[in-house]
């Protein structure tokens, strides 16, 4: 009786011990947990790609800008020469002004020495008396001639003082126009130089933001990688512990 309650305790203890015993089931992803995680990874990876193409055309873009700021750089220097020769230009001209000023009154104190000569006591010379009162022919050749003279001289003194002036009137345009020149040529340099600064400061912006936004998305699209991989073989665990189950 006793062999026989040995031989049932063994029988027990052999059927509560089985010889290989599976470890707990791994966790079991659902479909819809990958397929979701496929399709993030899929929009994350076409993010990339779109801000591979933002930056590749902000970077041509940026050469571009580079190219027309050393163009501006270039029309300023040249603009800066440019006035520099205006300065010159407004400088002589305005010498030029001064000397026409000096002819124009050196003319009008022609003017006024024939006036001068020309009236005795407010009474105009009377070219006709002069030659009646001459004493004879010699005399009379003489105060011909005195009247020619005096006459030529009224005619070039008025002229020199027309001339005088003409070039006074032609010295002031030619220095205004050279501080107008020199003033135009300074602002579009400048305008110029100013727009393609600004524009080259906001496209290197636009790079900065873009490479920003492009190094964000990668560590998503690695995440996001990261995350399917894991449910990926996750599943992989649990269907290798359903076969071996």
């Amino acid at each position: 009786m006793a062999m026989t309650s040995s031989m049932a305790a063994t029988l027990l203890i052999g059927i509560a011990q089985p010889a290989s015993a599976l470890p707990p089931p791994p966790p079991n992803p659902s479909d819809s947990q990958i397929t979701g995680a496929s399709t993030q990874k899929a929009q994350v990876a076409a993010q990339v790609q779109q801000l591979s193409a933002q930056l590749a055309q902000s970077q041509a873009q940026l050469a571009t800008m580079q190219n027309q700021l050393q163009i501006a750089q270039e029309n300023y220097n040249l603009a800066e020469v440019n006035l520099g020769n205006a300065q010159d230009a407004a400088v002589q001209t305005k010498s030029d002004a001064q000397k026409a000023q000096a002819n124009v009154a050196t003319a009008q104190e022609q003017v006024a020495q024939f006036a001068r000569a020309s009236y005795i006591q407010g009474s105009t010379v009377d070219s006709s008396a002069v030659l009646l009162t001459a004493d004879g022919p010699s005399q009379l050749i003489e105060q011909a001639g005195l009247l020619d003279a005096v006459a030529n001289s009224n005619t070039s003194a008025l002229q020199n003082l027309q001339t005088a002036k003409t070039v006074k009137a032609n010295a002031d345009s030619a220095a205004r126009k050279a501080v107008n020149d020199m003033a135009a040529a300074e602002a579009a340099a400048k305008d110029a130089k100013s727009k393609a600064e600004s524009s080259v400061a906001q496209s290197q912006a636009s790079i900065v933001q873009v490479q920003s936004n492009q190094v964000a998305t990668q560590q998503a699209l690695d995440a996001a990688q990261q995350q399917l991989a894991d449910l990926q073989g996750q599943r992989q665990q649990y269907d290798a512990w359903v076969a071996q189950k």
